[in-house]
C-alpha cells in the first residue's frame, strides 16, 4: 500500500515539475492524462475517502490493532466515511472488544448519489456494508428519508440524528464584518463543494443572466457579488462562463472555518445547494444547520418545497425554496437589490434548538442506554 500511494504522489508530482523545452508537447498530454484519471478517482469517490478502493484502508489495520489494545469499549460509534470506519467498529465488537457498537451513517454509502463507486467493486461494497448492518447494535443516519432507507436494507430500526450545529461557534466569532475591508455590496454567499446536477448554482446563475437581458433592471447588478467559497474550482468557473455572469461572481477558494462563519453571518443571503432530483431525498449536510443558526436568510436551490431540506428552511422560517425555478430566483434577487438591506428571518426558536449538537448528542446516547438496558433484561 505504500509503494501503490508514493507511486501516485509521485507520478502527480513529476507531471508538474515536467521541464518545458523540447519536452512541452509531452507535459501536457501528460497533464490532461492524469486530470482526466483524478477526475474520474474523484467523481467515483474512489481513493476519496467514499468509496473501495481507498486509502484509508491502509489506516484500518493499524487502528483495529490499536483499539484491541485499550480496556474493553462500552460503547463504540463508527461515522461513515471513509467506509473503513465501519470495519474498525465491526472488528471491536465481534472480537468482543466491545459491549455496543453504534454505525453511523452521515452519507450513504453504496447509494450515495454524488459518489457512484466502479461496477468492478460495488458488489463487494454491498456485501460490506450488508454484513456491517447485520453486526450493528444500532444504526443512524441524518434524516428520515436515509433512515427508511437503511432500515430496509438492514432489516433494524435506524434512528434520525441530524448533522445539527453548535451554538458556540458564533458566540466566539470576532464581531468585524468579515467584508469590511470591500465595497458596500448585496452579497450572497455559499460554502462547500460544487457538484454538477446535485450541487448545482447554474439556476441563480440563469436568474443573474436574465437581470442583465433587461434593458431597464441590468443596472441593479452593479451592487451584486455572489461568492464562493470551497472547491471544485473548475466545475465553478466553467458554470460562470457558460451564463456569462463572472463580473457578478468571485471564487474564494478555500479559507479557515473561522472565516467561513463570518462569512455566513455578514453575507445578505446564504446559498444552498442540494437536487432531490431521481428520487433523491433526505440529504441534511451540517451545512443547513450552520447556515440557519448564523442569523442571515437561506435561499435553498435544487430543493423542492415537500423535500427534507426543504421542509426544514420552511418550518424553521429560515429562508425561502426555489427549487430550479430561475423566474423565482429572478424575482427575489431583484427585490434584494432594490431594497440593498439584508433580512432578519424570524426563525422559529423551538425548531432550531432541536438541533444543537449537545441535544443531538443526548438524544443518541439516552437511545444507546436504553437499547443496552433493554437487551440486559433479554
Amino acid at each position: 500500500m505504500d509503494w501503490i500511494i508514493n507511486s501516485y504522489k509521485t507520478k502527480q508530482s513529476t507531471v508538474v515539475k515536467a521541464k518545458p523545452a523540447n519536452q512541452g508537447y509531452i507535459k501536457k498530454v501528460l497533464n490532461r492524462i492524469f486530470k482526466k484519471i483524478d477526475d474520474f478517482r474523484i467523481s467515483r469517490g474512489i481513493f476519496h475517502y467514499r468509496r473501495f478502493p481507498d486509502f484509508s484502508s491502509y489506516w484500518a489495520k493499524n487502528a483495529i490493532k490499536w483499539a484491541i489494545g485499550q480496556e474493553p469499549w462500552d460503547i463504540v460509534i463508527s461515522t461513515y466515511g471513509p467506509h473503513t470506519t465501519h470495519a474498525v467498529g465491526y472488528a471491536i465488537r465481534t472480537r468482543n472488544h466491545a459491549g455496543y457498537w453504534i454505525a453511523d451513517f452521515r452519507d450513504l454509502w453504496t447509494d450515495d448519489h454524488i459518489f457512484k463507486g466502479m461496477a468492478l467493486f460495488r458488489g463487494y461494497e454491498k456485501w460490506l456494508e450488508r454484513r456491517y448492518l447485520s453486526r450493528a447494535d444500532l444504526i443512524t443516519t441524518v434524516s428520515e428519508p436515509l433512515a427508511q432507507l437503511l432500515s430496509a436494507k438492514s432489516g433494524k430500526q435506524c434512528l434520525t440524528v441530524e448533522n445539527g450545529f453548535e451554538p458556540a461557534d458564533a458566540v466566539d466569532l470576532p464581531q468585524k464584518n468579515v467584508f469590511a475591508d470591500r465595497p458596500n455590496k448585496v452579497r450572497i454567499v455559499y460554502t462547500g463543494s460544487i457538484y454538477r446536477a446535485t450541487r448545482d448554482p447554474s439556476p441563480l446563475f440563469e436568474a443573474i443572466r436574465l437581470i442583465n437581458d433587461s434593458e431597464t433592471q441590468s443596472n441593479l447588478l452593479a451592487n451584486l457579488e455572489v461568492v464562493f467559497v470551497g472547491g471544485n474550482i473548475e466545475i465553478l468557473n466553467e458554470m460562470v462562463s457558460k451564463y456569462h455572469v463572472d463580473p457578478w461572481v468571485r471564487l474564494e477558494g478555500f479559507v479557515s472555518r473561522q472565516t467561513a462563519l463570518m462569512m455566513q453571518r455578514d453575507a445578505h443571503v446564504l446559498l444552498f445547494l442540494e437536487s432531490n432530483a431521481n428520487g433523491v431525498d433526505g440529504i441534511l449536510t451540517g451545512k443547513i444547520f450552520e447556515y440557519l443558526s448564523s442569523g442571515t436568510p437561506v435561499w435553498a436551490i435544487g430543493n423542492t418545497i415537500d423535500s427534507t431540506p426543504g421542509q426544514l428552511v420552511i418550518n424553521s422560517r429560515g429562508g425561502a425554496v426555489f427549487g430550479n425555478d430561475s423566474s423565482k430566483i429572478k424575482e427575489a434577487l431583484i427585490s434584494l437589490l432594490q431594497n440593498f438591506v439584508k433580512a432578519q428571518p424570524q426563525l422559529n426558536a423551538e425548531v432550531l434548538q432541536r438541533y444543537t449538537r449537545e441535544r443531538l448528542a443526548m438524544k443518541l446516547l439516552n437511545e444507546a442506554l436504553s437499547d443496552i438496558r433493554e437487551k440486559k433484561r433479554q
